[in-house]
């Protein structure tokens, strides 16, 4: 592909693979300017009524305006060949930026305000993610997080403008195991959609929960050896309390990630917009970004403990653990540090 066009695209150099493409650095020589380029699979362009769908969506997509959410200039077909033009983006993903470590209070307020302003300007304009993870959130250089993948998570239910889709939810196409599940997806899901049920924005806010649980801990919440018992945990597990995991953690904070992961949806937030509210109340708060602990309790060296894994407490499961589901996600998109739409 080096060297060749698609059209009015030069392609430059490969940035990244992964389970749903091939990512390139390209230049757009109608505008003299660098693009990223994602060439999807050819099952893609096989099936008519889906890519039907997905040029709806992606329509939908472009139209969404936000310095949180990243620009899709264009999508094509070259030699039965479906692929999506892409803003560049220079810096590394939310997951990479995590690197199984809790961030910085003041980081990870500022990266969640960011990401639950976009999302909620996504809910306005009618689109669900349906699959947002810590994977499919980019951080630049400049420290500004910007949400991926928007009408990639869900190919199989249309958006319509100004309404929220109300077809119900799958395993995204492309991410099947040999049991036909979705690693890269399980971790983040929200209950309704792990059952299959309709789904509104307040799916989204549950996976939103996961990711600021994930940026506050350093791990998800949802974890284990299958995917089985990662459903188990969705649906019936409390996770282990954030505030265990660091206990340096604002009450403030602590609260509202328990409210993002509660079961049902009537008991969550209702709007991204609410979620980005209370994450501003306790940036503002004085104190803050303080321990809510004493000081004298709270080694300054020493590493807080978590809880036992629920794949640590199975006994016998070390060929199970091969197949762990705590990566919930593939950056092979951004293995060279600069990326468009993650795997």
């Amino acid at each position: 592909m080096i060297g060749t066009s698609l059209g009015p695209y030069r392609i430059l150099e490969l940035l990244g693979s992964g389970g749903r493409g091939d990512v390139y650095l390209a230049e757009d020589t109608r505008l003299g300017r660098k693009v990223a380029i994602k060439i999807l699979p050819p099952e893609f362009a096989g099936d008519a009524a889906r890519m039907a769908r997905f040029e709806q969506e992606a329509r939908t997509t472009s139209a969404l305006n936000h310095p949180g959410i990243c620009t899709l200039h264009d999508i094509g077909t070259h030699e039965g060949r479906t692929f999506l033009v892409m803003e560049v983006l220079e810096g590394e993903t939310l997951q990479q930026a995590i690197g199984g470590n809790p961030l910085p209070i003041d980081r990870l307020l500022t990266i969640a305000i960011q990401v639950a302003d976009a999302l909620g300007e996504a809910h306005r304009k009618g689109v669900l993610h349906r699959d947002l993870k810590s994977a499919n959130i980019f951080v630049t250089d400049a420290d500004r997080a910007k949400i991926l993948d928007f009408g990639l998570a869900k190919l199989t239910a249309t958006v319509e403008a100004g309404h929220m889709s109300s077809m119900p939810t799958s395993a995204p196409e492309g991410q099947r195991t040999r049991d036909g599940a979705t690693p890269g997806t399980v971790a983040y899901m929200s209950p309704e959609q792990a059952r299959g049920q309709t789904l509104d924005a307040r799916s989204d806010l549950f996976s939103l929960g996961v990711v600021l649980y994930e940026m506050a801990t350093g791990r998800v919440p949802f974890e284990g050896p299958t995917e089985a018992v990662v459903f188990d945990q969705i649906f019936n597990h409390d996770p282990p309390a954030v505030i265990e995991i660091n206990p340096r953690l604002p009450t403030g904070l602590v609260r509202l990630i328990g409210t993002t992961l509660r079961k049902d949806p009537a008991d969550r937030l209702a709007s991204a917009a609410e979620i980005k509210e209370q994450l501003e109340e306790i940036q503002r708060a004085p104190g803050s970004l303080d321990s809510i602990l004493p000081a004298e309790h709270v080694s300054s060296t020493a590493a807080v403990k978590p809880p036992p894994r629920p794949d640590e407490q199975l006994a016998g499961s070390t060929s199970a653990a091969a197949d762990a589901v705590s990566d919930p996600g593939s950056v092979d998109d951004h293995a060279a540090g600069t990326g468009a739409v993650p795997d």
